[in-house]
């Protein structure tokens, strides 16, 4: 291998760090307000595309509007937004799906419910 190829390889393994840096930095920053708005909007896209909405150019389905919505509860541990993903999941026909978010929410609740109160 070359210098130059070298050098163009741990470029690219430092602009991939840094970004896998970057992406944990805002994740980390990351507020329960936020997963909330962010869980309101993967909602109503989801409810948009299974009621016959145009997709968008991303591509996003009903069940990744869905899923991700479920992901963003999770996140906050918002039990009762984990069960209207599921439920929502049920409405679409993904019912193994919905099982298996109730399945999670279930175990989530469990956890919070061991933990102490904030104040």
């Amino acid at each position: 291998m070359t210098t130059r190829g070298w050098k163009a390889g741990w470029l690219g393994v430092l602009a991939a760090a840094g970004l896998a840096l970057a992406a944990l930095g805002m994740v980390a920053l990351r507020s329960p307000e936020d997963s909330r708005d962010r869980w309101t909007g993967f909602l109503a896209a989801g409810d948009r595309l299974a009621a016959g909405g145009a997709p968008p150019a991303s591509g996003l389905s009903a069940r990744s509007a869905y899923l991700l919505a479920f992901h963003e509860a999770q996140d906050a541990a918002d039990v009762g937004r984990m069960l209207a993903a599921a439920e929502r999941l049920d409405r679409i026909g993904e019912s193994a799906l919905a099982a298996h978010v109730r399945r999670v929410a279930g175990e989530v609740a469990a956890e919070v419910a061991t933990q102490p109160a904030r104040r």
